[in-house]
């Protein structure tokens, strides 16, 4: 299901295509691994284990800033 982030955005059909096909690239990889800390920081952080919770949060947020600078 796809909504909408504005609450008066029309409705309609909407149509999502790929426009590049390429392989992944040792940046792509590296924020991946991001990803995925950041979303295993977010379940252990809701099982109460925040100690290991915020190592990977802060070990993801070290890698993002090392691949798209500190401002992103």
């Amino acid at each position: 299901v796809l909504q909408a982030k504005q609450k008066d955005a029309p409705t309609g059909r909407y149509e999502i295509r790929v426009s590049e096909l390429r392989a992944a690239t040792e940046k792509d990889r590296t924020l991946q691994e991001a990803r995925q800390l950041h979303r295993e920081s977010e379940r252990l952080g809701s099982t109460g284990k925040y100690e290991q919770a915020r190592s990977l949060a802060e070990r993801a947020l070290e890698i993002r800033e090392k691949e798209l600078g500190p401002l992103h």
